[in-house]
């Protein structure tokens, strides 16, 4: 294992650019990897950074590190804690979490930044529907999935799938109450403890629960829900 970027210091530092084992970061969460520069989620910073690997620099990309909900073009746009990052369809999707948010970000530098689900610091809650009327609370980790953004709805112990087309928004797993239970199609109901990161497989979702200190397996055709035995 070897250091890639950072310093060891956390500073903030929301114009920073340079040598990426020169430029200190600040609480780094998620990385998504863009063909040869990896995009970062600089919590915070409340921005996206980018490295680019085979120079070996880091640069903010996107977001002024203002704690704030605004939908601009990179330079003026605002995040607060962007902390999950997930690429498809040619976007970048991130879980915004301190306003409660999944929002489409271009990746090219000429782009901008549009909110799918959210409002602002402090408006938070569990609410299936479509655009500003949707809710979320504390949403950690975002997958692309088929069309879809998966979310890791942390503090309402849910897994949600919003269409980027049609801002609509609906549970997929899980009743709002923080358990363990798993879920047999028509005969029970899965739930979670705080899930916090997702990967998808095919049709298997699997589901870093955090506060169950498990990892959960959802099936998305079937609705199953199992927790991964893991042999000792």
């Amino acid at each position: 294992m070897k250091t890639v970027a950072g310093t060891g210091q956390q500073v903030y530092n929301p114009a920073g650019a340079g040598d990426a084992l020169k430029t200190p970061l600040n609480s780094p969460w998620d990385l998504a990897l863009d063909g040869d520069r990896l995009l970062i989620a600089m919590a915070g910073n409340h921005q996206i950074w980018t490295m680019d690997l085979k120079k070996k620099t880091v640069a903010a990309f996107s977001g002024t590190g203002r704690e704030s909900i605004a939908n601009a073009p990179h330079a003026k746009a605002d995040y607060s804690q962007p902390s999950g990052l997930s690429i498809g369809g040619g976007k970048l999707y991130v879980a915004d979490s301190e306003i409660s948010a999944v929002r489409e970000v271009d990746l090219d530098a000429a782009g901008g930044v549009r909110t799918l689900v959210g409002t602002g610091l402090f408006h938070f809650g569990d609410v299936d529907a479509v655009g500003d009327a949707a809710k979320l609370q504390h949403a950690l980790g975002v997958h692309w999935k088929d069309g879809k953004v998966l979310v890791a709805d942390t503090y309402n112990h849910k897994i949600k799938a919003i269409d980027p087309k049609t801002r609509e928004c609906k549970t997929l797993f899980g009743d709002g109450k923080r358990g363990t239970s798993d879920q047999k199609p028509g005969e029970s109901t899965a739930r979670f403890y705080e899930p916090s990161g997702l990967w998808a497989v095919g049709d298997t979702l699997y589901v870093a629960d955090q506060n169950n200190h498990a990892i959960r397996v959802c099936d998305l055709k079937t609705g199953e829900v199992r927790t991964l035995a893991v042999e000792k």
